[in-house]
């Protein structure tokens, strides 16, 4: 599981989104131990849907709850990822905040599906397995790869298909998914 020292960053960030009416929902590594066994993550991976919310105005909310802007650390970075720090205080310890705004009409039906569950007594929205599985495939890195499988594995039989299929259609990943989907 993850560190319970991401409780209090996860807090101030779904406070943001709370009192500004902001739809999100949590992906990455963090998501995959609400749909499969956990594993570890070095950082926190959220979709935020800004609406006409400028994303200055997103970035400067984030800093006044704690956040501070971080720079990427590569040439590639899209526009539509903003990079945060967050250390706890009377800590050492540095967690990443990598904050993606929903762009697409992908990224909105997936925060419409995101299911309300509860860590450590805290309710947050959760990327689905369906859409955590094809965000994987989308990254195409190994670890992700192994992740979207597992995520299909421990899910099997509650995954809804038809909606995996239409998608990884349009998103053109249906050779990747067939991959890990069994018929």
């Amino acid at each position: 599981m993850v560190s319970k020292k991401l409780l209090e960053p996860l807090s101030r960030f779904i406070g943001v989104c709370r009192d500004k009416s902001l739809d999100y929902m949590l992906m990455g590594g963090f998501a995959v131990q609400f749909w499969t066994r956990g594993r570890t993550t070095r950082d926190m991976d959220v979709t935020v849907l800004l609406g006409l919310m400028d994303p200055k105005e997103f970035e400067n909310l984030m800093q006044g709850a704690g956040f501070k802007r971080r720079m990427p650390s590569t040439l590639f970075h899209p526009p539509q990822l903003i990079l945060f720090d967050y250390q706890p205080k009377g800590t050492e310890l540095v967690l990443e905040f990598d904050v993606t705004l929903a762009d697409s009409e992908y990224q909105t039906t997936a925060l419409k599906r995101a299911p309300l569950l509860t860590w450590l007594k805290q309710k947050v929205k959760v990327i689905s397995p369906e859409d955590l599985i094809l965000h994987k495939l989308s990254a195409g890195r190994p670890l992700d790869i192994f992740d979207a499988k597992e995520t299909c594995r421990e899910q099997s039989g509650q995954l809804d298909l038809t909606y995996l299929r239409y998608w990884a259609k349009k998103l053109k990943l249906e050779t990747a998914l067939a991959k890990i989907v069994k018929k």
